[in-house]
């Protein structure tokens, strides 16, 4: 989709292995506390506004915890 709306054949993204494995591991672990919460809760979530706040206090947990 990047590459669409910036109108280019290809994207080459280079980066470190070991920061993408870990925005992966982020980003999965956001969409996992995003889904139980909604089905603890029995609510829909929609992220036009960003990430809820549960998402973002987890998260302040996890980090405390490393």
């Amino acid at each position: 989709m990047l590459r669409l709306q910036l109108g280019v054949d290809s994207v080459v993204i280079e980066r470190d292995l070991k920061t993408i494995i870990n925005k992966c591991k982020s980003t999965n672990n956001r969409a996992h506390t995003i889904a139980t919460e909604g089905l603890k809760k029995g609510e829909e979530f929609y992220l036009e506004e960003g990430l809820p706040e549960f998402v973002h206090e987890r998260q302040r947990g996890n980090d405390k915890g490393n």
